[in-house]
């Protein structure tokens, strides 16, 4: 190719194609991925990231032996659920929330708190333990107004 550039008297010959189509499929994967960040960064912002990690702290909190589990094998006590017995400070709850016990076939055992109208917005928080030495799932749902 060289030889043809010269007998050709194109020498210095600035782009070729292949060049061009280098820049052009670089400008589109830079393109995309601009795209993808800016969806990324508009559908998670600070505050959410707090709300999840307030419904993830909170919920280690009332996994503790003091609040919901009666010793350190993970068994959960109902009987502390019934009135919500427990202070929402004590668990660091600042916000509406509802905490549900729901067995392995997905039925709800155990429901505490309330439910906002509507929620704006809301994180959750999962943990596994157990009940009448069966496992369940301890779902913390946080609402901001």
């Amino acid at each position: 190719m060289l030889k043809s550039i010269i007998h050709k008297g194109k020498r210095g010959q600035v782009l070729s194609y292949d060049a061009i189509g280098g820049v052009v499929i670089f400008m589109i994967a830079v393109g995309i991925l601009v795209v993808y960040w800016s969806s990324l960064n508009s559908s998670f912002d600070d505050n959410d990231a707090l709300l999840v990690l307030e419904a993830n702290t909170a919920l280690d909190n009332l996994m503790s032996p003091r609040i919901l589990l009666e010793s350190d094998n993970y068994h959960i006590n109902i009987s502390k659920m019934d009135k919500c017995d427990f202070s929402k400070d004590e668990a660091g709850i600042y916000h509406n929330y509802t905490l549900k016990v729901i067995d392995s076939k997905n039925q709800n055992i155990k429901t505490c708190g309330t439910e906002p109208t509507p929620p704006v917005k809301s994180a959750i928080a999962e943990r596994l333990a157990y009940y009448n030495k069966e496992p369940v799932k301890v779902v913390l749902e946080i609402y901001t107004q």
